[in-house]
């Protein structure tokens, strides 16, 4: 308003007609008014710094303290440049996916999985035709994986005793046998496990 040279006087003494900028500025005495039109001054403005979560705090890292609630970047590093270890391209991709969707962690144990104490699995073992979508996928550790798939009973003892499972993970356990058409498991006979 005060340029090209239409020049309007700087007023000291006005209305503040707004609620909002009275109870913001209102003590303020550097109020100016040009032409009727309140002028809030600059100095009296407060500002905050933007509220964010640090860089280095996210679920993909590098080194992390946290192990119950980040995804290892070592891990999926080596999902990816491993990915033809896997029979399909399909699976490594979803399995990579699974991984990240399972927080890093085993499905059945909620433990934290490391490169040597993992395994993707299917639900519904492959009959004929393959199916790696990414909801027949799971990852397991290693000891899981072997107790859902084995058939001896001392086998399955020395799998318990190295096991504390709960009701929960019995039941997933027994799940995922009963997709592989095995019997379940009486985990009560086993002398040792978790009741």
């Amino acid at each position: 308003m005060n340029h090209n040279n239409r020049c309007y006087p700087i007023e000291r003494q006005g209305e503040i007609a707004s609620k909002f900028i009275q109870e913001k500025y209102g003590k303020s005495k550097q109020f100016r008014w040009i032409k009727g039109r309140m002028i809030i001054p600059v100095g009296y403005v407060a500002y905050e710094y933007p509220k964010y979560k640090r860089r280095e705090v996210n679920k993909y890292v590098r080194k992390y303290s946290d192990i119950e609630n980040c995804i290892s970047y070592d891990v999926m590093k080596y999902m990816m440049e491993n990915a033809h270890l896997y029979p399909t391209l399909e699976m490594a991709d979803n399995a990579l996916s699974r991984y990240i969707a399972q927080k890093g962690k085993c499905a059945v144990t909620h433990n934290a999985l490391s490169i040597s104490d993992m395994v993707c699995v299917h639900i519904k073992p492959c009959k004929g035709e393959r199916n790696d979508t990414y909801r027949n996928l799971i990852i397991l550790s290693k000891e899981v994986s072997e107790l859902v798939g084995a058939t001896n009973p001392v086998k399955i003892g020395k799998l318990l005793k190295d096991l504390q499972l709960t009701e929960e993970m019995k039941d997933k356990i027994n799940k995922l046998r009963k997709h592989r058409e095995l019997e379940e498991i009486q985990f009560e006979d086993y002398i040792g496990t978790k009741k």
